[in-house]
């Protein structure tokens, strides 16, 4: 495989991990690789309709509510589409993808293209970039309380939390920022990124893993350790959603190997071990 069909399969196996791959490259001064222009369109509309499901079945309108995203990748497409439902939205990230005028202009052009008349992508392809449109902010998630506090309404990520290393330091910023009764939807992938095929792999190396293999790997973590988190912070869970769980098969493989290994979670429940894939719909107490 070529180095070039290596970063299309990244792209469109984890487009998260694609991000942070391009974040290491800024973080060393070097340029971002631009992924693929209607791969990024598809995955931009696949998250807004997600998130528009949700507020629908949530009962949440959008005009007037202040919605942070954090680490929203290397575009910001979905969020802009939120901005056109009457939020006011902020973007957050330890490296925010710049705007790159070989990239960005045209995807935003196809993302209209696919989605119809769109102020927000009028404005920002007008003028080049995202001032007055969006809030743009380059902190690490476990800073973002050295913004204004209780100020947002609605806080998002997806496939984010599984790259925290300092999970109750990052939630506890992020309770701080949250208004009374803001809700919070998390997704969170909890494969290790580095074989989809054999997602689990990471938790025989759980003593061992280290903060630069969380960032960029996902965190060996589960998802009932993540939810002790949720509620320590002062977050009520509302609804836990698993899209993904680990195949019979390969469990059936894998849980021996975890059984005789010395991971922490080598007694864990296997229904614990096999969940892949979780939403969290929460809730900040009044």
């Amino acid at each position: 495989m070529s180095y070039n069909e290596a970063l299309q399969n990244l792209q469109r196996n984890s487009p998260r991990l694609f991000a942070l791959f391009n974040q290491g490259r800024r973080a060393l001064g070097r340029p971002d690789i631009a992924p693929d222009v209607q791969k990024s369109v598809a995955y931009a509309l696949q998250i807004h309709v997600s998130h528009m499901q949700q507020f629908s079945q949530q009962g949440v309108t959008l005009a007037g509510k202040r919605i942070v995203e954090i680490g929203p990748g290397f575009d910001f497409g979905a969020q802009l589409l939120l901005v056109d439902q009457g939020g006011r939205v902020t973007v957050i990230d330890r490296f925010l993808a710049p705007w790159d005028e070989a990239f960005h202009p045209a995807f935003y052009r196809a993302l209209r293209d696919r989605c119809g008349p769109s102020a927000a992508l009028d404005r920002v392809i007008a003028q080049g970039g995202y001032q007055d449109v969006i809030e743009t902010v380059s902190l690490p998630l476990e800073h973002i309380d050295r913004l204004l506090p209780k100020q947002f309404d609605l806080i998002l990520s997806n496939a984010v939390l599984e790259h925290v290393v300092d999970l109750d330091r990052s939630l506890a910023a992020l309770v701080k920022v949250s208004a009374a009764g803001a809700l919070h939807s998390h997704q969170i992938d909890l494969r290790a990124h580095y074989d989809f095929s054999r997602p689990l792999e990471h938790l025989l190396e759980a003593g061992r893993w280290t903060p630069r293999l969380a960032r960029h790997f996902g965190h060996p973590r589960r998802a009932k350790e993540i939810e002790a988190a949720f509620l320590q912070a002062g977050l009520t869970v509302r609804r836990k959603i698993v899209s993904e769980y680990a195949s019979p098969d390969y469990l059936a493989e894998f849980i021996p190997r975890l059984r005789a290994s010395d991971s922490s979670y080598r007694d864990y429940p296997v229904s614990d071990i096999a969940e892949l894939s979780v939403r969290y719909e929460l809730e900040k107490a009044s």
